[in-house]
Order: structure tokens, then sequence, then C-alpha cells
């Protein structure tokens, strides 16, 4: 709007209707004209007014194109193209030069507008190119300007280069004598009697053949026709010669501000007290689309945690819970990085101590969550890692299996192999039952407090993994002998629940009637 009077425009609404029709816009109303205009003039103004601060600033009584530029940019608005700085209207290539560059391409007949139009667009060009070439000229440290330079100015600006010219030697050019501003390059004028008396150059040899033996009996007979066999010793000697090191650069990784502050936010979060804060983290990781740049640096967050801080049972569990978040978000790729973060939950199940008391802190509970999450992770990614499963089971059975371990580590042994399924228990645990109830149930009777506590909870943890697993099985079989008429068919592992009653009546000698409330109602299926 105009700041003198603010519903009049110097811009009349005609200028818009004529601009407006040249893009086919015939069709506008009189308010939307007027309002265009009183904006542009607006704009206008502006502009004005920061290329006169350009000029002044110049010590110039002329304004340029060059300052309307400056203020153009300082708007974050395109430059004017095809307008010489010094003289805003004229352009130093003239309409007559455009002429004869089409004639030589058959446009013999070109419009004025269109040639001086043409003549602008290229001085801008030309100016661009030349002033890019003289940066590559001061950066060489010389005072003449070569055509490398200008080839290195049209790569920057993804021209092709020029072809033909050479580097070190700059062309000749001679004026022509009727055209005014007309160049050509000068060609050598050679002597016929130069190149007569020149010696002649030397004849290629003619086509011949020659025979020789590739191999005889089997072995390449050493010639200088056969290709040179080298030694396995020698073949290694030139490998480690031609060998050098590569020196690979380190790429940062960029991460923007949002998505540090993000980072920075959701650590504090799960370090911090606050409950509500927390529970905000927790679903934001679980359900946020845009975090996949931060799972290398939450999992690298996670693994450091819990390596510093393995008797904070509270932190542990918070950061076992931020682990099942990434997992159970479903536009988060965390499989290249279950390396790092299956340690740190395995360090949860089995590790020595995860409390100051473990008679009253509940690590018990830490470590049957961290149990659940094994589970799950090898549930979601055991077939595209067969190995995955195998290695943890492996981890566990030598945790369970080595009497020099702590108690708490076999409790977490025991809760682990038992969320990886009834099969895994079936393989593991009933084959070693009878031979770690020796083992434990002395165990329960020590003198110390600690000891006995946790003597107990393994007993019990036990006691439940079996228990489980004769109601999984029992109800299998009772699912199986009501199809009885497709299960030879349909069931092929009926052979393998034969052995049922066997394994039930271990149990029952190793844990007596205390076995019998997980089977009440499936004693008949099991006896």
């Amino acid at each position: 709007y105009s700041f003198k009077d603010p519903m009049s425009s110097a811009i009349g609404g005609n200028t818009i209707k004529n601009i407006a029709e040249t893009v086919d816009l015939g069709n506008i109303d009189p308010s939307v004209s007027d309002l265009l205009a009183s904006d542009i003039e607006y704009r206008l103004r502006e502009i004005t007014q920061e290329a006169l601060k350009f000029m002044k600033q110049g010590k110039r009584n002329t304004l340029t194109c060059e300052d309307v530029n400056n203020a153009l940019q300082l708007s974050n608005v395109e430059a004017l193209y095809g307008y010489s700085f010094k003289d805003p209207m004229s352009s130093a290539i003239g309409g007559n030069t455009i002429k004869n560059i089409a004639e030589t391409v058959d446009l013999g007949n070109i419009d004025p507008s269109v040639s001086d139009l043409l003549a602008s667009d290229i001085e801008y060009r030309l100016r661009e190119i030349t002033q890019e070439a003289l940066k590559f000229m001061k950066q060489g440290k010389r005072n003449t300007l070569t055509c490398e330079d200008v080839n290195n100015a049209l790569q920057l600006s993804n021209v092709e280069a020029l072809y033909g010219y050479s580097f070190k030697d700059p062309m000749s050019f001679a004026r022509v004598t009727n055209q005014k501003g007309v160049y050509y390059v000068e060609d050598e004028v050679l002597s016929f009697s130069d190149i007569i008396d020149s010696p002649l150059p030397k004849c290629p040899r003619q086509t011949s053949m020659q025979l020789h033996w590739l191999a005889i009996n089997g072995k390449q007979p050493a010639i200088p026709q056969n290709p040179i066999i080298q030694t396995p010793k020698e073949v290694k000697n030139i490998v480690k010669e031609e060998k050098k090191p590569t020196i690979r650069p380190k790429l940062k990784h960029v991460l923007s501000n949002q998505l540090q502050t993000y980072y920075q936010k959701v650590t504090a979060a799960v370090r911090g007290n606050n409950d509500d804060l927390y529970d905000a983290a927790l679903y934001s990781l679980s359900t946020d689309q845009a975090i996949h740049q931060l799972v290398p640096y939450f999992c690298r967050f996670i693994a450091r945690e819990v390596s510093q801080n393995l008797r904070n049972v509270v932190l542990l569990n918070r950061l076992i819970r931020m682990v099942n978040g990434l997992i159970m978000n479903q536009y988060v790729k965390i499989d290249p990085y279950l390396h790092q973060i299956i340690p740190s939950i395995l360090t949860c199940i089995v590790g020595k101590s995860l409390c100051e008391d473990p008679v009253f802190d509940p690590h018990w509970n830490l470590r049957e969550e961290a149990s659940d999450l094994v589970a799950i992770i090898c549930k979601k990614f055991g077939k595209k890692y067969p190995d995955l499963k195998p290695r943890i089971t492996k981890t566990f059975v030598n945790a369970l299996l080595d009497p020099n371990k702590p108690l708490t580590t076999h409790f977490g042994a025991i809760k682990g192999i038992s969320a990886l399924g009834t099969q895994t228990v079936k393989l593991v645990i009933l084959p070693n039952v009878s031979s770690y109830a020796e083992f434990i149930i002395p165990q329960m009777e020590h003198e110390d407090r600690e000891i006995k506590y946790c003597a107990t909870k393994c007993y019990e943890a036990l006691l439940e993994v079996s228990g489980n697993f004769l109601v999984s099985v029992a109800e299998y079989y009772e699912q199986m002998s009501k199809m009885s008429d497709k299960i030879s068919s349909t069931f092929k592992s009926l052979q393998e629940l034969e052995n049922i009653p066997d394994i039930y009546n271990e149990l029952f000698q190793v844990f007596g009637e205390k076995i019998l409330p997980y089977i009440d109602s499936h004693l008949e299926a099991l006896v």
C-alpha cells in the first residue's frame, strides 16, 4: 500500500490487467487488480529503499542494476538477469552480433527485440563465467587468464568445456578487415616444399603368422610367446607390493537441531524422575515415524548406560522399556543394531548383581521383563537371523549349568529359557532338572539369608517352568485326543508325546506335591 494514501496506488489497475492478459488471464476482477497494484507498489518501494542504501554506501549518485540486485538478494528474491551493472538498459554485445550469429545457422529474419534480449542475456552469462574464471586465476596466483580457467568456470556451472584449445599456448586471433569487432583464429600457413622435403614415416610391418607350443604334456614351455607363470610366493609378494593402505575419510553424520533436541529430551526423561515425561517419551519412541536417524544413537546410549549403572535397578528397568519401545515401533529398522542392544539385555538377565540388596530390591522383575523382551526379539527377527535364538539359548545354558555362577544368574537363565518357548524348555530344562534340583535344594537350607532367599527364588522359577510345560503339553494332548479321527493324517507328533507320563513322574519325584497345582485339571491326560 502507498505510504501517503493507503487506498491509492501509483500503479493503475489497467497495468495489472495488461500483465494478466499476457499469461492468459483475461477476466480479472477490478478489486483484485487494484489490490495487486497496491501490493506491487509496496514491494517496489521497499526494494527501491534498499537499493538506495547500497547506492549511498557505494558513494554514487546513480542507481544501478547492481544496487537493485543486491536489494533483491537481501529480500531473498531472484536477481534480474540480462542487464549490465554499469548501464542497466544497455548491453556491450550489440544486436548486430546476434544477427550475424543467427545467419550462420540459417536464421536470417530475427526480430530486433529478440536480438537485444539475447544480447543482454549472453552478456550476463559471459560476465558470470568471467568472474568465476578470474577466481581460478587468482587462486592459481597468476596474472594471465587462461583457457583452463574458463573451462573450470564452465564446469562449475555445469556447462560443457571448450574443446580444441590448448591450455598453455593461447590462440592467436586476427581481425576481419571489413567487419568491425569480428575475429577469427589464424591458422598457420604450411609450405608444400617443406612437406615434400620432410622424411616419410616408417611403413607398418606386414602381417605374418608364427606357430608355437602352448603346452607340452600339460606343461607350458618357457618361451617369449607364452605368458609368464608365477609361483604363489611371487604372486603374494607382488600383491603385498601393490597393496597400499587406503585412508577412508571419516563421514560426519549431521543431525538437524530438532532431532538433537528430541534426543536430549528423551535421554533426560529416561534418566530423570518424572514418570509422566518418561511415559510420554516411551509412547513417542514406539509410535514416532521420524526417529530412524536417531536409532544408532539410542542404541549406543542404552549400551553405555547399562554398563555404567549395573547397580541402579530403576534405571536399568527404564532402559529395558526403552528398548521395547524401539522394537515395537513399526517405522524403525532396528535389526542392524541388534548386536549392540542384545548384550545389554542379556546383562539385565544373567548379570551377577543388578542392585545393592538382592533380597529387597526388585531386580527379579527386571530379569523377567528382559527375558520377555529377548523372546520378542527372537520371534520378530528369528527368521531373518536363524542363529539368533540358538546363540542366546547357549548363553543361558552356560549360565545355568555353571555351579560357580551366582544364584541370581541361575534365576535369570531359567527365566530366559522359559520365555523362549516350550520346545526350548523340553530340550534344555527337562534333561537337567534332576541334577539342578540336587544342587539347589541344599542351598535353600543355607545359613546365609541372601543365599537362602536366592536359592528359593531359583527353585520356584524351576518349579514354575516345569509346571507350565506340563500344562501346555497336556492341553495339546487333549486337543489331539478330541481330533482322534484326523490324528493320523494331520498330527505327526503323537509319538513324541508317548514319553510324557515318564516326564511327569520324573518331575513329581523332584518337586513332589508342589507340581500338582499346575496340573489338577489335566491330571488324566498326563498319567
